[in-house]
């Protein structure tokens, strides 16, 4: 039953963190996008010379900060896709690779009362990791 609840333990945190980041993107676009708008604004002011060149390169790192919260975004969203996915054993599926129970079935059955973490260090010495 440990498995069990591991499992439903790491797939209701998978869930949380899908939802979660799901639910930045529209916010992290328009951050992004207010960005863009005062840095061109502030390229405007400087060619003009009324905004110094400190801040404009302060919008610039501003800009730069929420590409790089977005793109943290997209891969926390994709990895926890790729986790309810594993927890539904449709992961090989999504991959296009034909599933196989060999090496779980055969190689690295559970016993009662294992632990996740168990299972995947036996998988690691399996394929030789």
């Amino acid at each position: 039953m440990a498995i069990v609840r591991d499992v439903e333990e790491l797939t209701g945190t998978a869930w949380a963190t899908y939802r979660s980041s799901a639910a930045l993107v529209q916010t992290l676009d328009l951050q992004g996008d207010v960005n863009e708008l005062l840095v061109d604004n502030y390229n405007d002011e400087f060619q003009l010379g009324t905004r110094s060149l400190l801040d404009l390169l302060i919008a610039e790192a501003g800009l730069y900060t929420s590409k790089v919260k977005r793109a943290n975004n997209d891969a926390i969203l994709s990895f926890s896709s790729f986790r309810i996915l594993a927890a539904q054993s449709k992961l090989a599926t999504h991959f296009g690779i034909a599933q196989s129970d060999r090496l779980l079935g055969s190689l690295i059955r559970p016993e009662e009362g294992q632990a996740p973490l168990f299972l995947i260090k036996k998988g690691s010495a399996v394929f030789g990791e």
